[in-house]
């Protein structure tokens, strides 16, 4: 899909380690693309290949890599040798850039007047992080080419800590931003656990915080405990993942048919504890109840049971959709600048007639 847009298109961009999440939207119109795709890139002699000797996308997108063809957007399984990126280096590697031109190109804008994006709570409030932020803004801003064939041009960037998406998502209509409540986002990703505490609008000075104990964590534990079960056969996290993703009841490993979700859910119990301990001690001094706690990203309903255990003072709900809340919420705040920049040029201009 390619459109050839006039008016500069605004997108959230969402970068995961479980999944890649984009929501764009051209000003003037009512309708949102989405884009939900696996994170599976690599290049593209690593994927496999079809009886026609063409290589086999599985639904991911060919895009160019320093010159070199890539696939991104791809179920991470079918990659030879495929390893996901779990250090603070993610947003630098090919594998990073790979995911955002497949967001472009599944998008189909030639030209995007603002991208929001989100760091880690450690990357985006830690050392070096207006450094981080400054070159993740440089390296997605400008003209880039995805393919042989296609050139897309964003203008700005804007990047902001990935709770945030979720907390614009849920209250950008409502008076929450004014009222003063104090709302405690935890945002459970594949391999971090990222929370921020807002009030009215913004981040109370030093609860954005990581915590790298997270859904990864947590299918490892219980990949590991099925395989003990089962005569010890192996069972990779990416297979359990994808099972899980795909929210079937069972998984077949050779001869065994294994009702996963059991294990799943009691390591589930052991890693939330732990990481909503780790939250609780970090808003100890606050002085006040949390109002609301959002759970969000793709592993908030299994961190609910515990959350709603810790926070029993608080009202607790998992977003609507909590794999896409951060893109939509990143699309909101696009739109949001994007208003304000047209009011700035329409004030500008009066003054200038004036």
């Amino acid at each position: 899909m390619e459109n050839c847009t006039t008016t500069p298109a605004l997108v959230g961009l969402d970068v995961g380690y479980g999944n890649l999440k984009a929501c764009g939207i051209v000003p003037g119109s009512e309708s949102v693309d989405v884009v939900k795709l696996p994170v599976g890139a690599a290049p593209l002699d690593q994927a496999p290949t079809l009886l026609n000797n063409e290589p086999d996308l599985r639904g991911g997108e060919a895009v160019t890599i320093q010159g070199l063809p890539w696939v991104a957007g791809t179920d991470p399984m079918i990659l030879q040798g495929f390893t996901r990126q779990a250090d603070r280096s993610y947003i630098t590697s090919p594998e990073y850039l790979a995911l955002y031109y497949a967001a472009l190109a599944r998008l189909g804008y030639d030209h995007v007047g603002i991208l929001v994006t989100g760091l880690p709570c450690d990357q985006y409030d830690g050392p070096d992080s207006k450094m981080i932020r400054q070159r993740l803004g440089e390296r997605l801003k400008g003209e880039h080419r995805i393919s042989p064939t296609r050139t897309v041009q964003v203008d700005r960037v804007f990047v902001m800590a990935q709770p945030m998406g979720t907390y614009a998502s849920v209250f950008h209509d409502q008076s929450t931003l004014d009222d003063g409540r104090t709302v405690l986002v935890i945002d459970i990703g594949f391999y971090s656990v990222d929370w921020v505490l807002m009030q009215g609008g913004s981040v109370r000075g030093g609860t954005a915080q990581t915590n790298p104990a997270a859904t990864g964590r947590i299918l490892e534990l219980a990949a590991r405990q099925i395989s003990e079960n089962h005569g010890g056969a192996q069972l990779s996290v990416n297979r359990l993942e994808a099972a899980f993703r795909a929210g079937h009841d069972q998984l077949r490993i050779g001869v065994h048919t294994v009702a996963y979700r059991q294990y799943i859910d009691q390591a589930a119990a052991g890693v939330s504890r732990q990481v909503l301990s780790a939250v609780l001690a970090s808003v100890r001094d606050l002085g006040d109840v949390i109002d609301c706690v959002i759970l969000t990203g793709g592993g908030a309903t299994l961190f609910e049971p515990a959350a709603r255990s810790c926070f029993k003072g608080s009202e607790v709900r998992v977003t609507n959709d909590p794999v896409m809340a951060n893109a939509e919420g990143y699309l909101w705040l696009a739109r949001r600048a994007h208003r304000e920049a047209q009011r700035k040029a329409a004030q500008a201009a009066h003054q200038k007639r004036a």
